[in-house]
C-alpha cells in the first residue's frame, strides 16, 4: 500500500479543521463561553482527526512538525483531538491490538500535552494497564511513539512529550498509580 500523500490528505483536512475552529471562535464569542461538544460536530470532525492521526503516524518529522502546529494553534480541534484519544482507549480495551494501543498513544502523542497533563497521565495509565492485561508488551510501542513526538516542552515547565512518554515508567504517577495495580494482581 502506497503511504498517504501528506499535501493532499492533509490539505484536506487543515481546511475543514480550519473552518470548524472559525465558527467554533464565532461561536464562543456570540456564548460567551465554550459550548459543549455535539455528536453531530464530533461525527463531523473526529474522522478528519483519524485521517490526522494516520499521517502522524506516517509522516516525517517535519510532516509531524506540521501537525502539531495546527493542532496546538486550535482549542476545539484540540479538544476533539483530546476526545479521540479517550475514544481510542476505550476501542483498544474492546478490540485489543498492537495496531489500537498504537494508534492510542499517537493521538496522546500528538496531543502534545496541550490542555492538561494530569488528564493525560490518566489516560496512559489507563491504557497501559488495558495492554498489560491483554498481554501485549506497552514498553516497546511506547519507547516508538516517544521516538516520534515532540522534543520541546509544550509550556514552560513541563517536559517534552518525547520526555513524559519514553520516561512514563519513571514517573511518579507509574510508581504511585500503575504500578501498584499491576503488582496487586
Amino acid at each position: 500500500m502506497q503511504p498517504p500523500d501528506f499535501i493532499s490528505e492533509w490539505g484536506r483536512c487543515q481546511a475543514v479543521l480550519t473552518e470548524h475552529e472559525k465558527w467554533y471562535r464565532k461561536v464562543r464569542i456570540s456564548r460567551d463561553g465554550a459550548p459543549e461538544i455535539y455528536s453531530d460536530e464530533s461525527a463531523r470532525i473526529e474522522p478528519l482527526i483519524c485521517v490526522a492521526l494516520n499521517l502522524y503516524i506516517s509522516g516525517t518529522a517535519e510532516e509531524r512538525e506540521t501537525l502539531r502546529s495546527f493542532f496546538s494553534s486550535t482549542d476545539r480541534c484540540l479538544r476533539h483531538l483530546f476526545m479521540v484519544v479517550g475514544r481510542t482507549t476505550k476501542e483498544f480495551e474492546a478490540l485489543p491490538s498492537e495496531t489500537s494501543f498504537e494508534y492510542a498513544l499517537a493521538a496522546i502523542s500528538l496531543e502534545n500535552n496541550q490542555l492538561d497533563y494530569r488528564d493525560t497521565y490518566m489516560l496512559l495509565g489507563h491504557l497501559y494497564l488495558a495492554a498489560e492485561r491483554e498481554g501485549i508488551n506497552p514498553d516497546p510501542l511506547l519507547q516508538r511513539i516517544a521516538g516520534i513526538s515532540d522534543t520541546r516542552p509544550a509550556y514552560d515547565g513541563q517536559v517534552s512529550m518525547q520526555h513524559f512518554l519514553a520516561d512514563f515508567k519513571n514517573s511518579a504517577f507509574f510508581r504511585e498509580s500503575v504500578a501498584r495495580t499491576t503488582h496487586s494482581r
